[in-house]
């Protein structure tokens, strides 16, 4: 680990300079809080994604990290269609293997949860305590469910999100 520490100042961001400015000044123009003090902090996640790739340059592809800079959740989809537009440029070898992945939620990963979570409400002695997290675990894959890519899978896993949330509602 320390030596990876020691070995991002050696990563050269020259040929990615301009585009990363450039994305910055979009970012902020957006919206997005990228103080001057951030954007020189984030470069070292770019030299992050460089080394984990075996590589002592900077590409554009390693710009995917900045998708996760949000600090709302409204900024989110602001944020990955600035950084989107920059890694999908890029056409160079050697990319990142998660500049391309966007990591849209799985369908079947949520629907299972849901499951889990109505099978444990409907069990009488599930605690109050218990009952709260299930709240809480349901916030979350309602949220989640919202960016399903597919409207047929998001409204599939949505009735039984719904239904659980009325079981929650009249509890």
């Amino acid at each position: 680990m320390l030596q990876l520490q020691a070995a991002i100042p050696g990563i050269d961001l020259q040929p990615v300079r301009a585009q990363y400015v450039e994305l910055i000044s979009k970012l902020r123009l957006a919206g997005v809080a990228v103080s001057d003090r951030r954007a020189v902090k984030l470069q070292r996640l770019l030299a992050a994604s460089a080394l984990l790739c075996q590589r002592t340059t900077v590409i554009p592809s390693d710009m995917w990290v900045l998708r996760y800079i949000w600090d709302t959740d409204e900024q989110r989809e602001v944020i990955a269609g600035i950084v989107n537009a920059v890694v999908e440029a890029d056409e160079q070898p050697g990319q990142h293997p998660r500049a391309l992945g966007a990591e849209a939620p799985n369908a079947d990963a949520i629907l299972s949860e849901v499951q889990a979570l109505t099978a444990q409400w409907d069990q009488a002695e599930t605690s109050l305590a218990e009952r709260t997290v299930i709240k809480d675990q349901l916030r979350y894959l309602h949220g989640r469910a919202q960016w399903l890519p597919n409207e047929v899978q998001r409204s599939y896993v949505q009735e039984p999100l719904d239904a659980l949330w009325q079981k929650v509602l009249q509890a």
